[in-house]
């Protein structure tokens, strides 16, 4: 049975894309210490499924088709930084990903029940919609681009509607992950 790495996500259009990446051009200039995520590779993870029998992805397929049953299109507004676990200690810098209704927490519940069953464990962690822009490589080196970030803390890149959720296979490479859908489901 072939294992491939599998994440269910929603994509980040061209134009938010674009502004999230000027904002990391100002930031790689403020220093260095962090590895900044390739812009074509920003995007909303809802849930990270890791090593997935390939055996199951019609069956995960179904189960995000069950979790968005009922759920129409809606928006996400991308705005605001911080950083996990904060920003005194960081490992992750995010800038956050913010639905006007509670769909996307709806659809993220049904998610983590409907793949229980499969034998996907539930996150112990309450869901935070983000996205991972950096990662903390060396904290040394990082005060200057951590000042900067405070500096972006209404940083707004702009509103999207939502109108599909994929399944994503996830090949990691020295230079970075290469991301291919294997599933859209659209609402």
């Amino acid at each position: 049975m072939p294992f491939i790495r599998t994440f269910i996500a929603i994509q980040i259009p061209e134009d938010i894309k674009n502004e999230i990446s000027t904002f990391q051009e100002e930031l790689k200039a403020a220093g260095k210490g962090i590895g900044w995520v390739k812009p074509d590779n920003i995007h909303l993870t809802l849930k990270f499924l890791g090593s997935t029998d390939e055996q199951l992805i019609d069956d995960i397929d179904e189960k995000i088709k069950d979790s968005v049953v009922g759920i129409n299109q809606f928006q996400i507004q991308v705005q605001g930084i911080g950083a996990f676990p904060n920003l005194k200690r960081p490992r992750v810098i995010w800038i956050g990903a913010n639905s006007e209704t509670d769909q996307l927490g709806v659809v993220v519940q049904k998610l983590e029940k409907n793949l229980e069953v499969l034998g996907f464990k539930p996150e112990n962690r309450k869901f935070s919609a983000h996205l991972t822009v950096g990662r903390v490589k060396d904290n040394r080196k990082i005060n200057s681009v951590l000042e900067r970030v405070k500096s972006f803390s209404e940083f707004d890149a702009g509103t999207f509607t939502v109108e599909k959720i994929e399944l994503i296979k996830s090949d990691l490479h020295p230079a970075g992950a290469i991301y291919s859908p294997l599933r859209k489901i659209v609402l």
